[in-house]
């Protein structure tokens, strides 16, 4: 049947993101939520020049944000140099075997001069997508012209029928606020995915595998068609 998911545009996520979207025949970037501050909507975690732990890598953004700011509203510093982010990149990656390969696209994703955070996400989203050969229908919550609906599950509801699917794939947390009676009174059948019972584990430049690093680091340690095989391996 018919499969949607929903996330937050993260930035260069980590590998079961992706799966996740690749699961589903719809997939919608809900970027009009409230922002959350010090999460990975503007960070993601690669690993350090040593290769021997992780660090974060992360969007400045603009400190005088509402903290009731949405995410599309959340503004890129006056300071933000996408040529710093691209340095630290490379500092942690250089010597690995796809680095030729996957370097320059990031060059031409940084060179695009985003003034909004989201944009940035949702344009690294994609290019992720194409690379890993991902077809899913993805579309941005804030374009859809929704109802306005206080209620978060009803939200997903509408998102549902909206786009024609008849399941919605949500990760445990949803567990934790999610009305199932709203769902099952729409006729939408709620699968659950625990991406702890994936193995993403791949040839890394580290002594041992560190787990939950960005997209990046896979795509840098063992290339795209390679990281795609990885995708396609796993079930949910």
């Amino acid at each position: 049947m018919p499969t949607l998911s929903v996330h937050q545009p993260h930035f260069f996520p980590w590998a079961s993101y992706f799966l996740k979207i690749s699961q589903s025949d719809v997939f919608i970037l809900l970027d009009d939520v409230q922002f959350r501050k010090n999460y990975f909507q503007n960070r993601c975690e690669i690993i350090n020049a040593l290769g021997r732990e992780k660090k974060w890598l992360s969007i400045a953004i603009k400190k005088n944000m509402s903290s009731k700011s949405k995410i599309n509203e959340i503004l890129v510093s006056e300071k933000f140099q996408g040529d710093e982010v691209l340095s630290l990149i490379r500092s942690s990656y250089s010597n690995t075997p796809f680095f030729d390969e996957v370097y320059p696209d990031l060059q031409e994703l940084f060179n695009s001069k985003d003034t909004h955070l989201c944009d940035i996400n949702i344009r690294g989203i994609l290019w992720c997508l194409k690379v890993l050969e991902i077809r899913t229908t993805t579309l941005v919550s804030s374009q859809l012209n929704l109802p306005l609906v206080d209620n978060p599950t009803m939200r997903l509801v509408n998102m549902c029928i909206h786009s024609g699917m008849n399941q919605y794939l949500s990760g445990p947390g949803g567990k934790g606020y999610m009305d199932l009676t709203l769902f099952n009174d729409n006729s939408i059948d709620v699968l659950w995915y625990d991406s702890d019972k994936n193995n993403f584990e791949y040839r890394q430049p580290t002594d041992s595998f560190l787990p939950g690093l960005s997209i990046l680091d896979m795509f840098f340690s063992i290339g795209y068609k390679d990281s795609a095989k990885l995708l396609d391996s796993q079930v949910i």
